[in-house]
């Protein structure tokens, strides 16, 4: 039909504009480049050549390091990647990422309050990826104790800041051993990985839980390895794309 057609690069964002205008006998000259109906072919052994994946998985980033962390060895969630060639330092965090860093303490007749404290660096872009302490309830699943944002240090000097958070006594009641994790999530966007914020991830370091004045019931800061650590990723949804019919 007659009319007028606007290319493509006037239509992409910041794609070079130029001023087109096409003729009624323009219109029938079309070259094409690419056409499949999917009509002959089928799931999962016989796609004409159509390839996919599943990429919502992410290898688990929690690990022991020095390379960002307080003193000596810190769990860090982070790693370093020389692809990041937008990040300053080639290390530090990826879009998507959901992290988790566990361990259990036996509070057996433990005397209130039981607090849970540790040292911390942190560097992520704030208002969109987290930094969050969990605490497992039976009836709630994971409650939030505390969660961070943006940067996160020492003062004076120092890499690391101290922080306190209590244990609910309400949670302590319902069972034994208690379940306690680190979450780190980011966003789709601004990380290391492609370098619009080059932040550096979450690093943890000298975990403590004291029940009252002076029980010392748990104590690491991972010189001497891994422990009773588990480390985990929410795993990958499932590569669902396939060829259906309606």
């Amino acid at each position: 039909s007659a009319g007028i057609v606007t290319p493509v690069r006037e239509l992409l964002p910041g794609a070079r504009r130029r001023d087109h205008t096409v003729t009624s006998a323009q219109t029938d000259d079309t070259v094409w480049v690419f056409t499949d109906n999917l009509e002959s072919s089928s799931s999962p052994s016989n796609e004409g050549g159509w390839t996919h994946l599943d990429a919502s998985g992410q290898p688990a980033a929690w690990h022991i390091d020095t390379i960002y962390g307080c003193s000596g060895n810190s769990f860090w969630c982070g790693r370093v990647d020389s692809s990041w060639v937008n990040d300053p330092n080639r290390y530090g965090y990826d879009n998507n990422w959901s992290q988790f860093l566990q361990n259990y303490v036996d509070l057996t007749g433990a005397a209130s309050p039981v607090n849970i404290s540790f040292i911390h660096h942190l560097d992520i872009e704030s208002g969109f990826d987290s930094a969050t302490l969990q605490v497992f309830d039976l009836a709630e699943s994971w409650v939030n104790l505390a969660t961070w944002s943006g940067t996160v240090a020492g003062s004076g000097g120092e890499p690391c800041a101290l922080v306190t958070a209590q244990i609910p006594d309400s949670i302590i009641a319902k069972y034994n051993p208690v379940l306690f994790r680190f979450v780190f999530e980011s966003d789709i966007q601004g990380s290391s990985a492609d370098g619009v914020y080059p932040g550096e991830g979450w690093a943890i370091d000298s975990v403590t839980v004291l029940a009252g004045l002076s029980d010392l019931r748990f104590y690491d800061d991972f010189e001497a390895g891994p422990g009773t650590w588990t480390v985990s990723t929410f795993p990958p949804v499932g590569d669902n794309w396939r060829i259906q019919a309606n």
